[in-house]
């Protein structure tokens, strides 16, 4: 089949051909609102520090509590040092260097200090001076009591005296006085549970007694004076074992496993791993190797920091799949000390269970020692034991064979992505795969990964934050690799779509340099570069410090040189990227206005992309609107004048409502700016059409939307210039045929006329004053307009409203328009980003794209079938009748169903003919004054099937759902538009006529209008004008085209027949015209259109009927079918034509003239006589004939089986 339009897709023959749908993109089939999506909080409250750690050691070596009697031999070893090994006076400071060392590994930044073997008075002081220097942040106090007694029950621990002669009893209630809030406490001790679980109640206490004196405690919080109760509650607890249980003494352990756990968890794992008889396999591996595995903690290249990076990345993938999210983000994000003591935490859970002791905690964790990860970490560990001793061979530190650890989770990650995330638990491996961001080496992968899972929503970019990803990916942005880019940009675009405060962060650590660099890299891809533009534009929106510097690192020049890409979602966001950098932003309108920005985005207002059409009028609106309240000078005036007029002139009678709503949003700021202008051009309105004066409270009601006549009914010599013209599209934008259009130009309409009212009411039109930039008698002109002949000059006012206050403070001290309107374009515009792409449904086999597909075959052999059958059977079988709630004026057959829409004056009805049921009826919302004269059937045989209503008015309205079978379904309109601005609806003649092209997506209008327009539906603008030709009396009444050639027929109301060729312009457009018609032209119709067909049928009101050949000067052949015809249907597949006439008949012929037959009655036994035929229609495919009666009645007729 020869296409000859670009769009249409040409297919190969294993393909199935492409279905061609308009209007079913997402701004037709979604509200034009924000993503709603809330970004959960990741981010912490209060990020906090432990820089205080008091280390109280209780250890009176070497003598042994009285209350524990110890087994022989015992577990001796504190910090890893033998006490026994060292003198007893320097064993203890020995341990308490070693323990010090130990922490300093996790928090090297933090204050330590000891205190070992302590009085009361020695804590007291160790604790309050703690507190008083660290102020807010959080303190931790240590405590190991293994050289004295067990706590009692009454919440005490044990210390000494001077004299280490007794056991002196320290209340828990006075250490949290000392210690204070936030704090966080380790309990190294047996009955450590006893401890953990009489702190809340002692908190209870303190509490208690706070409220009792009506003001703080003393010395309840490093504040002093502060007047919070205190918040003990809050504090962090770590105790070795349960209430009822002693520490283990097995003497292959320490003796304080669990702090070894809490400090040293690698060589505690090892040992405990070792111990466990797990590594028979490994040979040649002692208990004394533990300390000597080369690398450091912090070195993930060495053996001993892979170990550690691994058990990160595995503690921290336990907590995240156990905890709440809450919980793990205080825990495990909130404090690095208080993270790295979690992490061990989980160690010492699953290695002290297995030696009877339960560590308990407060805030209480859920049991994690069996969790499958431990299973993965203990392969880790054997893996990297079993290259020990050649390891220890080496003088190398990094040579070993790094674990496959990583690679396999990633893999795990993979493998959830490809097998679908419906109803299924988050990926547990998210925690890993920020640690492997960490490495270079697995980083591009993690990357690609991470934004694969991204994709999925804004769900998971909420979890991917949870985890703790942020810091991560921000440190990522100084890197200088080219080959992370597009990877890095797009986790940021989902990250800033979801939650868009991150762009401080980007402010302020110069992270916004590198979205720059990325979109002025122009051989990056076009999509990656749309995103940067993206994340710029979220950077510089309400975010003054972003405008600042994007505008220093010159965002503008990039930005305008790609508004001609060919990439329409980078000039869509490289437009909205700019609109709102210069967004309440003087400094950057100047800068724009040096580089002509204005003046380049002209030409986004042509472009074939409704969303990059409506991002540039958004760009000059907000350009407009950048300067403050009363700062603007005769150039800047002359600028926004000249875009308002430009905008006016390009846009306002765009098709597509989404570029009409942002003209109203940008019209509102040139109101506001120049209210008293506008205000002028009201009053003068006001007078040209009633012949008199405001005066006070004098005909008020005529100023209201109610009679739209007093502003749109102007004589126009009696007022010129951009004033007049600018207010006169608003009022026509005020009745626009999309409701959303016409609710905003409404309500900045009724901004002006309510101030109108108030200055009539105030008896006073105030003092005289020159509107903005515009001398008081200098009438203002269009350029190249000339006056008019007689011209009152109104005089511009400034009105006086009472408590009126429409500016807003930047924060800085200027004043701001408030905007009256507003849309959600952008934020729509951002859900590209957020949401997870729609999946296309169609080839299911519930689609009902995919039931016609497989109909088809057996349909189309049936229709066949019945063509064939026209010569020997008549078509007045009638198969459906119904009566219509008004007379109905047009009928049109669905395209390859049996179903008939009915229209009359303003509403419109859909039946199923075959069973005889209604499915839908809607009013077509239409104004009182105009009816519809076309109707056309969009997108047939998908599930997208739309409606088409063309008034005589010019307008054109799209409607969903009218054909579906689910009565639940209501009507709802698609799109609407004026397509035919120059239509008169007084004419009442043929009103405006249709012609759909499905393939190339094109509507053709005309009539009661010399001038035949072309509507691309796609890009929803107008695309050619084509000049029928003629006198002013010569009106189009009849039209029809074809996709497959380029050819349209119209029919004149002066008898003329007219062929015009749509590629060409100006005068000739017309190439063929026939006047051999004596009256009107009711039908013209393109027989077997096609690029070879030149075949042309045609008939008129004095019911004459001729066939045209468009190589022929004059007719092939004439037919006369009666007199007075009022409708005219032709059947081009079965060569059938069919008219009625005023004489209550419906003559059918066939294509060569003959008479098929006719019908003058209903059918049944004496049935009642047809009455006047008002409207025709043939079904496409099939051979059924309905005809509309003035009686209101419907027939259908189908070929008699006789």
């Amino acid at each position: 089949m020869a296409m000859t339009d670009k769009r249409v897709v040409r297919v190969t023959e294993e393909e199935p051909e492409q279905e061609v749908t308009v209007l079913t993109e997402a701004r037709h089939v979604e509200k034009i609102e924000g993503a709603n999506t809330v970004a959960q909080s990741w981010r912490l409250k209060e990020r906090m520090k432990t820089l205080s750690v008091a280390l109280v050691l209780c250890l009176n070596i070497p003598v042994d509590p009285p209350d524990i009697v110890k087994i022989q031999p015992c577990a001796r070893q504190e910090a890893w040092i033998d006490p026994l090994s060292v003198p007893p006076g320097k064993a203890i400071e020995a341990i308490g260097n070693s323990l010090l060392k130990a922490y300093e590994r996790w928090q090297p930044r933090a204050r330590y200090k000891q205190s070992l073997d302590p009085t009361v008075e020695d804590v007291k002081k160790l604790c309050t001076s703690l507190r008083r220097n660290a102020k807010e942040e959080r303190v931790l106090f240590h405590y190991n009591g293994h050289g004295v007694p067990k706590p009692t029950v009454n919440g005490e621990i044990w210390v000494f005296n001077k004299n280490y002669t007794q056991y002196i009893p320290l209340s828990i209630y006075e250490l949290q006085t000392w210690m204070g809030s936030p704090s966080i406490y380790v309990y190294d001790c047996s009955n450590a549970g006893v401890i953990v679980k009489l702190f809340e109640q002692i908190a209870d206490q303190h509490e208690e007694e706070w409220k009792r004196s009506g003001g703080p405690s003393c010395g309840s919080s490093g504040s002093g004076g502060s007047p919070s109760p205190p918040s003990f509650k809050q504090c962090i607890q770590l105790g070795a074992c349960g209430a009822n249980e002693i520490l283990p003494m097995n003497p292959d352990l320490p003796a304080d496993v669990f702090t070894a756990c809490l400090t040293t968890p690698i060589n505690m794992a090892v040992t405990w791993y070792m111990l466990q008889n797990k590594s028979k396999l490994l040979c040649g591996l002692t208990l004394d190797i533990i300390d000597k595995i080369p690398g450091q903690l912090n070195d993930r290249r060495t053996m001993l920091g892979e170990l550690n990076w691994i058990f990160t990345a595995i503690t921290d993938t336990i907590a995240w799949n156990t905890l709440p999210r809450d919980l793990f983000q205080k825990l495990f994000r909130q404090d690095l000390l208080v993270a790295s003591l979690f992490r061990n935490f989980l160690l010492a859970q699953r290695i002290m269970r297995s030696y009877d002791c339960t560590p308990v905690c407060s805030p209480k964790l859920p049991p994690t020692h069996q969790h499958p990860m431990w299973d993965a970490w203990d392969l880790a560990l054997e893996l990297c034991l079993s290259q020990l001793p050649t390891a220890l061979k080496s003088e190398d530190p990094y040579s070993l064979v790094h674990s496959s650890f990583f690679e396999e989770q990633l893999t795990a990650f993979q493998v959830w992505l490809n097998l679908g995330h419906q109803d299924r638990n988050p990926p547990e491996q998210l925690p890993v795969v920020l640690q492997v961001l960490l490495s270079q080496v697995h980083r591009p992968r993690a990357l690609e990964l991470l934004g694969s899972f991204l994709a999925l929503g804004p769900w998971a970019v909420n979890l991917v934050l949870s985890v703790g990803i942020f810091p991560y990916v921000l440190r990522l942005l100084q890197s200088t690799a080219r080959e992370l880019r597009p990877m890095l940009v797009y986790l940021w675009a989902k990250i800033l779509a979801v939650d868009p405060s991150c762009k401080g962060d980007l402010v302020r650590d110069n992270g916004y340099k590198y979205f720059l660099q990325v979109l002025s890299d122009a051989s990056m891809p076009a999509e990656h570069r749309t995103m940067a533009a993206f994340v710029l534009g979220v950077i510089v929106w309400d975010h003054p410090d972003g405008q600042r510097v994007v505008l220093q690192g010159s965002l503008l020049a990039p930005c305008l040189e790609q508004l001609n890409d060919s990439h329409p979602h980078l000039r869509q966001w490289v437009a909205l990227c700019v609109g709102r950098v210069w967004h309440h932003h003087p400094n950057a309108r100047w800068t724009g206005t040096r580089d002509n920005a204005h003046e380049k985005l002209y030409t986004l207002l042509h472009d074939p992309v409704p969303e990059v059409r409506a991002s540039a009028v958004f760009a000059l609106g907000t350009f407009m609107s950048s300067l403050p309240s009363g700062d603007q000078n005769d150039h800047a005036r002359a600028i926004d004048h000249a875009i308002a007029i430009t905008l006016i002139t390009s846009v306002a009678g765009d098709g597509s409502p989404l570029v009409r709503q942002e003209l109203v949003v940008a019209m509102q700021y040139l109101v506001q700016m120049y209210e008293s202008s506008f205000l002028a051009v009201a009053r003068q309105c006001h007078r040209d059409d009633s012949g008199a004066d405001l005066s006070p409270l004098s005909n008020l009601s005529s100023l209201s939307h109610g009679s739209s006549s007093v502003f749109s009914g102007v004589n126009s010599l009696s007022y010129s210039g951009k004033y007049y013209r600018l207010w006169q599209t608003l009022v026509a934008l005020e009745h626009d045929p999309f409701p959303d259009v016409a609710k905003l130009a409404r309500l900045v309409t009724d901004y002006i006329r309510t101030r109108v009212l108030l200055s009539a009411r105030d008896g006073s039109e105030g003092r005289t004053e020159s509107a903005p930039g515009t001398p008081v008698n200098k009438p203002i002109f269009m350029a190249g307009e000339s006056p008019p002949a007689s011209i009152e000059t109104p005089t511009p006012t400034r009105v006086r409203v009472r408590s009126h206050n429409n500016h807003m403070d930047d924060g800085n001290g200027s004043s701001f328009l408030k905007p009256i309107v507003t849309t959600e374009f952008v934020e729509w515009s951002s859900k590209n980003f957020i949401l997870p792409q729609r999946q296309d449904s169609l080839s299911s086999p519930s689609s009902p794209v995919h039931n016609f597909h497989t109909r088809s075959s057996s349909r189309l052999l049936a229709e066949s079938e019945e063509r064939r059958s026209v010569g020997t059977n008549k078509l007045d079988d009638q198969v459906f009748y119904h009566r219509n709630p008004g007379p109905p004026a047009l009928l049109l057959f669905h395209p390859i169903n049996p179903l008939l829409a009915v229209a009359d004056k303003g509403n419109v009805t859909v039946w199923d003919v075959e069973r005889n049921q209604n499915l839908s009826h809607w009013h077509n919302c239409n104004g009182s004054g105009s009816c519809i004269s076309a109707l056309a059937v969009l997108n047939p045989g998908t599930s997208s099937c739309f409606t088409a209503t063309a008034c005589d008015d010019g307008t054109v309205r799209v409607w969903r759902d009218t054909f579906a079978q689910q009565p639940q379904n209501d009507v709802s309109l698609v799109t609407a538009f004026q397509a035919s601005p120059d239509n008169n609806p007084s004419s009442r003649d043929a009103g405006m006529l249709m012609s759909w092209e499905q393939d190339t997506s094109m509507l053709v209008v005309g009539g009661d209008s010399r001038v035949v327009r072309l509507w691309d539906l796609r890009e929803e603008r107008k695309t050619a004008e084509l000049l029928t030709g003629g006198d002013i009396t010569s009106f189009v009444t009849a039209l029809h085209s074809h996709q497959a050639g380029p050819w349209i027929v119209v029919g004149c109301s002066d008898g003329y027949v007219r062929l015009l060729d749509r590629r060409a312009s100006g005068t000739k457009t017309v190439v063929r015209q026939w006047r051999e018609h004596t009256s009107c032209v009711i039908s013209a119709h393109l027989l077997n259109a096609s690029q070879s067909s030149t075949k042309i049928i045609t008939g008129s009101v004095d019911g004459e009927v001729r066939l045209w050949d468009m190589r022929q000067s004059s007719s092939v052949q004439v037919c006369q079918s009666g007199p007075d015809s009022t409708a005219m249907a032709t059947h081009a597949n079965a060569h059938l034509f069919a008219v009625g006439s005023v004489n209550q008949e419906i003559a059918v012929h066939h294509a060569s003239g003959s008479l098929v037959n006719t019908i003058k009655y209903h059918d049944g036994f004496m049935g009642q006589r047809i009455a006047p035929v008002s409207c025709l229609a043939f079904h496409p495919r099939r051979i059924l004939l309905a005809a509309g009666t003035t009686d209101s009645s419907i027939s259908v007729y189908g070929l008699a089986r006789r």
